[in-house]
């Protein structure tokens, strides 16, 4: 038989701790769950928006993100020379060599250290990234060890105002201005020459990519593929895009055990709590019938009632004698009990 509503409600009153404690369960679960998808999200959000369809990634072949491996810097002239690519207003090539490495910098409020990436560019490489706005200061100067920061490392960590020293690598590194890209993932970055930093971190005559400035998405592609076809490269391109894409998918998995572990654990809080209820409604509704069926005694044997003597019940019987009339069931000892006054 089914447990009337007012039961459960009724043990949610009587039980309040154990309903609070399921309450607070499911509501920490799903604050998990929404917690791991918002930071998934603002994350892919901000690669997504780092990229520009007309900039051509270009990696040593099995790397997948620019921290790893790197290659000769020899083929720096071959790449910029490809058909397909931007000139500048000087007629340059817009192709620069990068660097990126990571750097630990304290917070500004004092509650640790945190990695930051460097890149190190090329001056071109301020005009492949048009989305890069000059905010304070000026840009740094090739060959000097200055660098400008995104104006997220601005707000975060100390020493990243205009005129600060930053003490990483083999030195001091002057802070010269800040850049705002709009919420991109350059905004937590700091930026200076790639030589210098080449120098400063043991990495001469290489570079760990390469980024090149189509004159239009379509020719962008072609470039890709022509990177990857070129036997003397040995390299593979990827727009940029593409690369930022491929940079969120490990975050997939995250998302996936989230929603895992919180339906798990949100069924399992309901399960305990429909148990809690039906142990509490069922031990309520046995109180009812008990009740009923005292009022159904006492309104046709009163005399039952008043008189608890063992003679009129027998040991041990009463309560059994007790159902059996209010349920009007003949009783087997009915024979034996002495008719009262």
């Amino acid at each position: 038989m089914a447990i009337p509503i007012s039961y459960n409600i009724r043990n949610l009153k009587l039980r309040k701790g154990l309903t609070i404690m399921t309450a607070l369960g499911i509501a920490l679960t799903v604050t998990t769950a929404v917690f791991l998808m918002a930071l998934l999200a603002g994350l892919r959000k901000s690669f997504m928006a780092s990229g520009d369809p007309v900039n051509v990634l270009v990696m040593r072949k099995g790397s997948v993100a620019e921290l790893s491996g790197g290659f000769d810097a020899s083929l720096f002239p071959t790449l910029k020379t490809l058909p397909g690519i931007a000139q500048d207003n000087k007629g340059e090539p817009l192709a620069s060599g990068e660097w990126v490495v990571v750097v630990v910098l304290p917070r500004k409020d004092g509650t640790g250290e945190v990695n930051v990436s460097v890149r190190g560019l090329m001056p071109a490489g301020l005009t492949l990234r048009p989305s890069a706005k000059l905010v304070e200061g000026r840009w740094f100067t090739p060959g000097q060890r200055e660098v400008v920061v995104g104006q997220s490392i601005h707000n975060r960590f100390s020493g990243a105002n205009v005129g600060d020293n930053l003490d990483f690598a083999k030195g001091q590194w002057k802070v010269v201005g800040v850049f705002d890209s709009g919420g991109t993932a350059y905004d937590s970055e700091l930026w200076g020459d790639v030589n210098q930093i080449a120098a400063d971190f043991d990495r001469q005559g290489a570079f760990a990519s390469v980024y090149l400035r189509a004159t239009d998405p379509v020719a962008a592609d072609a470039l890709k593929h022509r990177v990857a076809d070129d036997q003397r490269l040995k390299l593979e391109g990827a727009l940029e895009t593409e690369y930022y894409e491929k940079q969120t998918s490990s975050g997939g998995a995250i998302k996936y055990i989230g929603t895992f572990v919180a339906i798990v654990h949100g069924h399992r809080f309901e399960l305990r709590g429909h148990e809690h209820d039906v142990r509490g409604g069922g031990l309520s509704l046995a109180r009812d019938r008990h009740s009923t069926h005292h009022w159904l005694l006492s309104a046709q044997h009163p005399h039952l009632i008043r008189d608890r003597s063992p003679v009129a019940f027998g040991a041990g019987s009463r309560d059994r004698y007790c159902t059996d009339v209010a349920l009007q069931r003949p009783h087997h000892g009915d024979r034996q009990q002495p008719h009262l006054q």
